[in-house]
């Protein structure tokens, strides 16, 4: 006779490792789970600074025909990947507490008040990407990353992921101190990954022997069930060995170049292409990227400026699109690395599909202008299809009634939850709003 507690101790060790799998309704036994989801769900934030171009970031045409703008331009290969945001507000931050780039990083993922306190405060709650990561770990090494390129340490301005109230994580600017974290000793390392591929394949096997020998104590109805759920123990016994042979490669250890503004161009490639191996290898499930930090001082030598991001923004006619151009050559640079991580994300192939498929990646910016430090049209960008997204468009949200702005951000962060499988949450933080945006899903 099956013992049923060993039984559902195995799915919950293959649950941590593929993405999990449940026993079928069979009446015959009285037995109730869930169905098989065979890749796991990925959440990645992408973050950059000091606002955008009103004039130049959105899109120009319809809901599903449009051209991208000066700015997303280096998008447009990944159009069909992407929903870009147009109305969205960060009403949560119409605060007195800190000022508007403090309010608009410590709001991002929290929408909560920031505390008071020294360097315009701290923030105030936990971030929806921590949320989102007790969920979905699934007994990763990792439960989350907080990866930074060029991120200068210390006040609300470096920090978007928060454990909770006052409680910031650290974002980690080295990438070989990164892949010291993840892989360690290297092929030591690469040994525990084969070594997990392995017991996940062993549990797969467990599995189907136990469920095999069901098959007497069944109803006629209940033994077409099993023969579909065998059937799907048995395509991610295939997945589980397409994923060990192509997916997750250890990389060599980065080159070892100092944490300073002029390698910022190759540790940002660096830290992309570890978060891409690390999603790979199943290390985490969710992930933030810091491209700067709010009031960033970078100078950005390397597209031909020489003064700082955030001056730039306070110059005459950057924001209007009408200056130097200085503005729209960081921010395109910025589109350039966000795509850089889209194509990446593509090329891991998971079944008929890819990682970018089965994720949710989100760019954002804590500013809509930089030159006034506004909230009221925060530039938000989505890409990948997990949790039913449906890309390729481009949505514009109107004014909220009796409001002079779209609707509030947290509806972004309660959508986030919902495409990770979170459906119950129907707020976030403050709750200006209530349920996930429309028109995502």
């Amino acid at each position: 006779m099956i013992d049923r507690r060993r039984f559902l101790g195995s799915l919950g060790a293959l649950g941590a490792t593929a993405g999990g799998l449940v026993l079928p309704l069979f009446h015959s036994l009285r037995e109730a789970k869930g169905s098989p989801e065979p890749w796991p769900r990925r959440l990645v934030i992408v973050y950059t600074p000091n606002g955008t171009i009103p004039s130049m970031w959105p899109p120009r045409g319809s809901e599903h025909s449009f051209d991208l703008g000066p700015i997303l331009a280096p998008l447009a290969a990944h159009q069909r990947d992407l929903l870009v945001l147009h109305g969205v507000a960060m009403e949560s931050c119409l605060s007195d507490v800190g000022d508007g780039h403090a309010r608009g990083t410590g709001h991002l993922l929290t929408a909560v008040d920031l505390i008071p306190g020294p360097n315009n405060g701290i923030g105030g709650g936990i971030s929806v990407d921590q949320v989102i990561a007790r969920h979905v770990s699934g007994g990763t090494p990792h439960a989350s990353l907080e990866l930074g390129v060029g991120v200068a340490q210390g006040g609300v301005g470096s920090h978007i992921s928060y454990r909770g109230a006052a409680r910031p994580l650290p974002v980690e600017n080295d990438p070989a101190r990164v892949f010291s974290r993840l892989f360690g000793a290297g092929a030591g390392h690469e040994a525990a990954l084969r070594d997990r591929r392995e017991r996940r394949k062993s549990v797969l096997a467990a599995i189907d022997r136990e469920l095999s020998g069901l098959k007497s104590r069944l109803s006629g109805a209940d033994r077409e069930k099993l023969a579909a759920h065998l059937e799907a123990v048995h395509e991610l016994e295939e997945r589980a060995r397409a994923q060990g042979k192509s997916s997750c490669i250890v990389p060599h250890p980065p080159e070892r170049l100092a944490v300073a503004e002029a390698n910022v161009p190759a540790h940002a490639r660096m830290q992309i292409d570890l978060l891409v191996t690390a999603l790979a290898c199943d290390l985490t499930r969710v992930s933030t990227l810091m491209l700067g930090n709010a009031v960033s001082h970078l100078s950005y030598r390397w597209l031909g400026l020489s003064q700082e991001h955030h001056e730039i923004t306070h110059l005459p006619g950057e924001v209007d699109g009408k200056g130097s151009g200085a503005l729209a050559k960081i921010l395109h640079w910025h589109a350039e690395q966000f795509a850089y991580l889209l194509q990446r994300m593509k090329e891991v192939r998971e079944g008929d599909g890819t990682m970018l498929d089965h994720s949710v990646v989100l760019w954002a910016n804590e500013l809509s202008r930089g030159d006034v430090h506004a909230h009221d049209d925060i530039p938000f960008v989505l890409a990948g299809r997990a949790g039913g997204l449906r890309p390729g468009r481009y949505l514009r949200y109107p004014n909220e009634p009796g409001k002079s702005h779209g609707p509030p951000h947290d509806r972004l962060l309660v959508s986030l939850c919902h495409a990770m499988g979170m459906g119950d949450v129907q707020t976030f933080g403050k709750a200006c709003g209530r349920g996930p945006l429309p028109g995502l899903t």
